[in-house]
């Protein structure tokens, strides 16, 4: 790992693996994206969902042992909501919603995740020709609303809300809560100037954060466009940051402060800012 700072030099890190999960299926660059599942209710039974990007997605429990394999079809990248279903009687999430993009059906997929590690999709949203080939995900919740933000190869980006259809909200409904379909609202579209993968939220201080991969990293207001204006904070370079950013994630660290993890597939490293 590398400690990224375009004022200072920068520190490395070794990283070493504690745990890793049995091959996915496909050869050759078949496994791309995880998102993880903590159950409030029992943290042992942690589910990781990970992308076969050629067939669909696996599940692996904290051993890193495969549990279940589904051709969903080639899904790029994945995140989670852990929070989207509500409780039981006995007040417990037992599902959370996994959401994908996915490039064989030019869809935004759905699916309910359970402990067991199985997984349910409960709706596609497929979406026009204004987004190409689909590569990015991310998903957040803010103000009670939930979003999803998705890619494309061509920069152009996509932030939508998504929630249980209106009319399947009636105290009444004979449809349990976590088999109703999802329905896609206000979606906003905007562009950078080329591939774009990397992505993640920041709800606390309201910041989008996408790695344009030839470019470097911007900060992007996460739902008030006129918040603040968009900004390059991390440009590539030929020492810090080379060429073709991957994935985006956040840590919160003691004092507040916030690491950014990217992985940088050119030089196969990781780096934090």
């Amino acid at each position: 790992m590398i400690g990224l700072s375009q004022n200072d030099s920068p520190v490395i890190f070794e990283v070493i693996a504690t745990c890793e999960t049995t091959p996915v299926e496909s050869p050759d660059d078949g496994a791309d994206d995880p998102c993880i599942w903590v159950p409030a209710h029992n943290p042992a039974g942690t589910i990781v969902v990970g992308t076969d990007k050629k067939f669909g997605l696996e599940t692996y429990d904290l051993s890193g042992q495969k549990i279940n394999r589904f051709g969903f079809g080639n899904i790029n990248n994945v995140d989670i909501n852990p929070y989207f279903f509500s409780p039981n009687s006995d007040g417990i999430i037992t599902s959370a919603l996994v959401i994908g993009t996915n490039r064989s059906t030019h869809s935004i997929d759905f699916f309910r995740l359970d402990d067991s590690g199985e997984l349910f999709l409960i709706h596609r949203e497929v979406i026009g020709q204004e987004m190409g080939d689909l590569y990015g995900l991310c998903t957040f919740s803010e103000s009670g609303v939930h979003y999803f933000v998705a890619s494309d190869k061509d920069g152009t980006i996509m932030r939508a809300s998504y929630a249980e259809p209106a009319q399947n909200n009636a105290q009444n409904s004979a449809v349990p809560a976590d088999k109703k379909a999802i329905s896609v609202n206000d979606p906003f579209i905007f562009k950078l100037n080329s591939t774009v993968e990397g992505l993640v939220a920041d709800t606390h201080y309201k910041t989008l954060y996408i790695a344009e991969e030839d470019q470097g990293i911007w900060a992007y207001p996460l739902t008030d466009h006129s918040a603040f204006a968009p900004r390059l904070i991390l440009a590539t370079d030929d020492n810090l940051l080379m060429a073709d950013i991957e994935g985006l994630t956040l840590l919160w660290c003691a004092g507040s402060q916030i690491l950014k993890p990217v992985r940088d597939f050119q030089n196969s490293s990781f780096g934090q800012h």
